[in-house]
């Protein structure tokens, strides 16, 4: 644990590496990778001085980025975000200078600069001499009160007086001067044009530099900052700024993908008046509902969305619908999603809802090939990563686990690259769920199961449950078996998750909970898919339920009968046979 206590006394101590600060942290560091993270952002900004850390922990907690639980601190990702966009404050550090006059007025000013100050940022913004600046500057440097750094940059490490004399017309001068200093995109340009009060420059640097970051693939950090400018603009002083941001807005919400980002992006629609805003303040909110697995709220809320004329946000209008519409009648797929569209990013949706309804078929080798192909060809690092972790899991039914292995390896570290933790999650629980088919080892992760609970994704975490349930089974462990199956089967039915619900209550009677209404169960998942009834009545058998020998073997019969669908399995099949044989329905 790190402590610094200011006494009043004159402690130096050596500058703490990240490795350091990450214990000043809680949280997962798998997945969501908190700690980490947190404390290269910290590190970034302090240098790692102690002074500093303390200095700038309380800002954050002061901005709401970070709160203390307990002795350390808990952040989360969209509060990082914040910090990386540069829409967090900069804290001055005092130190034991003594600086007047001149030097002072300069001081004032790096401090003011914040990241950004540099010789050049400088002369620019105060019109003084580069010689005279680089003069001042050696001197503010012997008396300890700037820092330069290898890149140009100079920090203040002490405070200044100057600010204090300033008058509120002249602060504001000031940060006009620094903003006008910067080039366009310049991460800090965006804090001093909002400290200036310049709203409608604000906008328009809000457009240029979410534009920029999301074409980077920081999709969430683009909405953080176009949120930002939408909150400043007026639609009666500028409404082409305006609509100009609603429609980016909406594009980097739907990019990012997760429903978090997705519904703050829908706020921030709501606030605004502007023609398409509360159409796609509707749409957002569908795609939050639906991305969380909320499949009756996604479809009520998109039904609610009039037709759009950007293509992608009308494809994104008809997701749910038409993901609905699939999962009912994989095989009118041609009927549903209609004729190839020309546009590319359009079309590449379209490839993808094809290869979801190969694979709702039973074609899982086809519908591998087809995501790869997405993977291959698009820009987006979120989407080459959800191609990737479906074309896995497709390889992983179609029988070809090393071919899985590889194309959830490839989600997974683009996932990781990126900080997508919803798709990181996702790629984790299918590396495990192979493991698991192939009997690849499959060691226990409770630091996974947190992870995933963070996330706030019922679907997610009910898979993270039934995961953690099947490898108790493995171990033999009964008790968790129960505790885990079950907790599974209450999230897929929060998530209407139908067949995930069924498995899951399987596999709790399987460890020994009640069996209550197993003859219900087994009509419920013979109605669905023969797999699952397969799956079911093997569960029901191995946890000591008397199922009658002819429900076994229809049951088996259906399942081999029926190979084309969808495999759903904590049993394998010849271990399901087994528990069959057992009650004289398999021989």
């Amino acid at each position: 644990m790190i402590g610094v206590r200011d006494d009043g006394a004159e402690v130096q101590t050596a500058p703490l590496a990240p490795s350091d600060l990450a214990a000043l942290f809680e949280g997962p560091e798998v997945v969501l990778h908190l700690p980490s993270d947190a404390a290269a952002a910290l590190h970034a900004r302090t240098d790692g001085v102690a002074g500093r850390v303390v200095s700038e922990v309380d800002g954050w907690v002061g901005n709401g980025v970070a709160e203390w639980v307990g002795p350390r601190l808990r952040v989360d990702r969209v509060g990082l975000e914040r910090v990386a966009a540069g829409l967090l404050p900069r804290r001055a550090i005092p130190a034991t200078a003594k600086v007047d006059g001149a030097l002072d007025e300069l001081l004032g000013w790096i401090a003011l600069a914040g990241e950004e100050a540099t010789s050049v940022v400088l002369h620019r913004a105060t019109g003084l001499p580069t010689w005279e600046i680089e003069a001042e500057l050696a001197e503010l440097a012997e008396l300890g009160a700037v820092r330069g750094h290898p890149d140009g940059r100079i920090e203040a490490t002490a405070a200044s007086a100057v600010q204090a004399r300033w008058s509120e017309q002249s602060l504001l001068a000031a940060h006009r001067a620094l903003a006008e200093a910067l080039p366009s995109g310049a991460q800090g340009r965006l804090l001093h044009l909002a400290a200036a009060g310049d709203d409608l420059a604000l906008a328009r640097e809000a457009l240029v530099a979410g534009d920029r970051l999301a074409a980077q693939g920081a999709h969430t950090r683009a909405t953080l900052v176009l949120g930002l400018g939408l909150g400043r603009v007026s639609g009666a002083e500028a409404p082409e700024v305006r609509d100009a941001l609603v429609c980016a807005l909406a594009h980097a919400a739907l990019s990012a993908g997760e429903p978090g980002v997705l519904r703050a992006a829908a706020l921030d629609l709501r606030r605004v008046e502007a023609p398409g805003a509360r159409a796609l303040d509707g749409l957002l909110t569908a795609l939050a509902l639906h991305v969380a697995g909320d499949v009756e709220g996604a479809l009520r809320a998109a039904g609610l969305v009039p037709p759009l004329a950007d293509p992608e946000l009308d494809w994104a209008r008809l997701l749910p619908g038409r993901t609905a519409a699939l999962t009912r009648s994989p095989a009118e797929a041609a009927d549903i999603l209609g004729p190839e569209p020309t546009s590319p990013t359009v079309r590449r949706r379209w490839w993808e809802q094809h290869a979801v309804a190969l694979a709702l078929q039973g074609r899982y080798t086809e519908a591998g090939a087809l995501h790869a192909r997405v993977a291959a060809d698009d820009p987006s690092p979120r989407r080459r990563a959800i191609a990737w972790y479906r074309a896995g899991s497709d390889l992983l039914d179609a029988g070809d686990p090393e071919a899985a292995d590889g194309a959830l390896q490839r989600a997974l570290t683009i996932a990781e690259t990126h900080r997508l933790a919803e798709l990181e999650a996702y790629a984790r629980l299918g590396r495990r769920r192979l493991e698991w088919r192939t009997r690849r080892g499959g060691v226990r992760d409770p630091e996974l199961l947190e992870a995933v609970r963070r996330l706030g994704l019922t679907r997610v975490h009910a898979q993270a449950l039934l995961v953690e349930a099947t490898l108790a089974w493995r171990d033999g462990e009964l008790g968790d078996v129960r505790t885990l199956a079950g907790a599974a089967a209450s999230a897929y039915e929060a998530a209407r998750v139908e067949r995930g619900a069924l498995l899951a209550r399987a596999l709790a009677i399987a460890g020994g909970a009640p069996a209550g209404d197993w003859a219900g169960l087994c009509d419920e998942a013979r109605r669905i898919a023969p797999a699952l009834h397969f799956q079911v009545v093997a569960l029901l058998a191995a946890g000591g339920v008397a199922v009658p020998p002819g429900i076994a073997r229809d049951a088996e019969a259906a399942a081999r009968a029926a190979a084309g669908a969808p495999r759903e399995w904590v049993l394998d099949p010849e271990e399901a046979a087994q528990y069959l044989r057992a009650v004289g329905g398999s021989s």
